[in-house]
């Protein structure tokens, strides 16, 4: 790497003293005239530090929001009966336990029938239980009655216990059924937040019991659909940031990270896809919107300078101004250029050290022209 030291002279000194015929660069350092920073900034010379850049390669690719397949429950009626009323239409936002349909029939009724009998029938139980365990202590009735009665008490408790589940998944609360509110309808909530993505049923339509009936897409848990070219397939692989943004919609940009890499190459498009799953979001997702994506295809830091602080000498060969720690001067650094991102040139082989260093960003013309005249 070569080394050069300049002069930093008075600008009245340019204006009239300039050589004829260019000079090789000299290596050895030359001392250099004692200037104030207050000249430092009259003409304009503004340094910063090198700054650590990510210059993984980013692959632009286009996708859309969808949901996964175990995030789309489908609700389903655990009776049969016709459909009374439709409370949504398809692409409705519900919330859990908001009312989708409503249902009616004869196996309501029958089943809130049943639960009556059953009640009936286990309060008389109960009561001849407790005699039977009295006669059976003063010996009058034998321990076979006893059981035969415990046994039935059982058996009708049992009959109880489930048709109050029966109640509970039509939505009938149990407590509340009596012969004076027995009802002949009963409504369906949605079991999550989400869309209704579908519709299976009509208003007036029969159904048997656990038929789907609609579709409810959670809008929780969205992921990208990403279409990747097939030339990039080498550089995709899962845990890699995803930059994304809805298309034609301002909003800040968010983040996701790679789960999926597809195998397979759709013949049509000549590309695969890749499934990646937002870290966070600010905007509202729905399925099918379409959005546009910048893929990290990995780890790739390195020391960069703005390419406002780059020139080149006859040979097209990069350096860099750095000003001396005692601000007395600048250094001319030559160096081998890296890869460029958003304005920033890597300069490899660089440390630690050279991230301390004050590297000229604005006004270098001036020292370059400076170092013109001195060769």
């Amino acid at each position: 790497m070569n080394i050069k030291i300049i002069f930093l002279i008075p600008v009245v000194a340019l204006m009239f003293s300039c050589n004829s015929g260019k000079k090789v660069i000299p290596e050895e350092e030359k001392p250099l005239m004692e200037f104030s920073s207050e000249q430092t900034e009259a003409m304009g010379i503004v340094t910063q530090k090198p700054v650590v850049k990510d210059f993984s390669e980013t692959i632009y690719v286009r996708g859309k929001i969808i949901l996964p397949v175990e995030d789309r429950p489908i609700v389903s009626s655990s009776i049969s009966g016709k459909i009374d009323r439709l409370f949504v239409s398809s692409g409705d936002v519900v919330q859990q336990n908001d009312p989708l349909l409503q249902l009616s029939g004869m196996e309501i009724i029958s089943l809130q029938e049943n639960y009556l009998i059953s009640q009936v029938q286990l309060q008389k139980l109960e009561k001849d239980l407790d005699r039977k365990r009295l006669l059976v202590g003063e010996n009058v009735v034998s321990d076979k009655d006893f059981e035969f009665v415990k046994a039935e008490y059982e058996r009708i408790l049992i009959q109880n216990k489930a048709l109050q589940l029966k109640l509970e998944l039509v939505n009938i609360n149990p407590d509340r059924v009596t012969m004076e509110n027995m009802v002949s309808t009963v409504t369906i909530y949605s079991p999550e937040n989400g869309i209704v993505n579908d519709i299976f049923v009509s208003t007036g339509a029969g159904i048997e019991a656990e038929q789907d009936l609609m579709l409810i897409a959670i809008t929780d848990a969205p992921l990208l659909e990403l279409y990747v070219p097939e030339t990039e397939f080498s550089l995709i692989a899962p845990g890699q940031r995803v930059d994304w943004d809805i298309i034609n919609k301002k909003g800040h940009r968010m983040t996701a990270k790679v789960m999926r890499v597809s195998a397979s190459i759709n013949q049509a498009s000549r590309s695969f896809l890749v499934i990646a799953r937002p870290d966070d979001y600010t905007e509202k997702l729905l399925p099918g919107m379409f959005i546009s994506a910048r893929i990290q295809s990995g780890e790739d830091k390195g020391i960069a300078v703005p390419e406002s602080a780059v020139f080149y000498d006859e040979n097209r060969e990069p350096y860099l101004f750095i000003q001396k720690e005692d601000r007395t001067g600048f250094n001319v650094h030559y160096f081998m250029p890296g890869k460029e991102t958003d304005g920033y040139i890597e300069v490899l082989k660089s440390d630690s050290l050279f991230l301390q260093q004050q590297v000229v960003v604005e006004g270098g013309y001036y020292l370059k022209s400076v170092l013109l005249m001195e060769e």
